[in-house]
């Protein structure tokens, strides 16, 4: 009997064990600290999830940024550099200006003596590569890496993306303003305000966070800038719809058919009339 109460208190002290094992367990998952992801780009067929930075100090972000795909840690490898140039590229304008005063985001992809970084971005839809002196204002950068190495560099903060408006359609419109229009971007999400042309849009509804549509507003002639606002940023300038002078309305000019009805009944109202002349007369 009293075996069969020390192996039931055992077989009971085991369960607390595995019961207090799982909850700790299901606790440190539920606690890890896990990186946003401010951006999927397709690099040779493959996703990767980016991040950048707003700490400007290479140190803080360093080990995340050493354990990105594109990183070799020295310079003498140009693959490494086109790896870097090959993930600028496909990050584009999406991620918004860097802060004012900042480069970026920047793919680090080796450290030249003396621990400066050499790195690839993009900037206004041109790469760019610093050399071995590093780039202007070398301490105002925003560090690129995939945010699932984030967690390795607890000093570095992330920044969080402003919307970015890719295409609109109708990508033309009346001055007259009036044209339902259709944007597509990211992050439109909570967008508090639509601009077409420097003025805000006579309406805007968010269908969901990446499709907005709107009303354009009255403007004069030329191409202008579609942005979205939310409490991110506003995206980026563009060049994504322009105003035209409204063409004739082809329902209002007449049809070869009649305009020979026009000139037929023209020519019976002439020749009723001289009829009518004639027995007057």
């Amino acid at each position: 009997m009293n075996f069969k109460i020390q192996n039931f208190s055992a077989q009971l002290s085991l369960r607390w064990l595995n019961a207090v094992a799982t909850l700790l367990f299901v606790f440190s998952i539920g606690t890890t600290a896990t990186a946003a992801t401010i951006r999927t780009i397709t690099v040779g067929g493959t996703p990767y999830n980016i991040a950048f930075s707003t700490s400007t100090i290479y140190a803080d972000c360093q080990a995340a940024i050493e354990a990105s795909t594109w990183w070799n840690g020295t310079a003498t490898p140009l693959t490494n550099g086109d790896v870097a140039k090959n993930f600028a590229t496909a990050l584009g304008g999406a991620l918004g200006a860097p802060t004012a005063g900042t480069y970026g985001p920047l793919f680090a992809y080796a450290t030249y003596a003396g621990g400066t970084a050499n790195a690839a971005w993009n900037i206004g839809g041109s790469i760019a590569v610093s050399g071995t002196s590093g780039w202007p204002s070398a301490w105002l950068a925003q560090w690129a890496f995939e945010s699932s190495n984030a967690s390795l560099s607890p000093s570095c903060t992330l920044a969080t993306a402003p919307p970015y408006v890719s295409a609109v359609s109708p990508s033309s419109g009346t001055t007259a303003g009036g044209t339902s229009v259709t944007l597509t971007g990211l992050d439109f999400t909570g967008a508090t305000g639509v601009t077409i042309g420097g003025s805000p849009a006579a309406s805007f509804s968010i269908v969901n966070d990446t499709t907005i549509t709107a009303v354009t507003p009255p403007h004069a002639v030329g191409t202008v800038s579609v942005e979205v606002t939310t409490s991110n940023g506003t995206s980026l300038s563009n060049s994504l719809f322009a105003y035209a002078i409204p063409s004739p309305d082809a329902t209002s000019i007449p049809t070869l058919s009649e305009w020979g009805m026009i000139i037929l009944s023209a020519l019976l109202a002439l020749m009723t009339f001289g009829m009518m002349r004639r027995r007057k007369l």
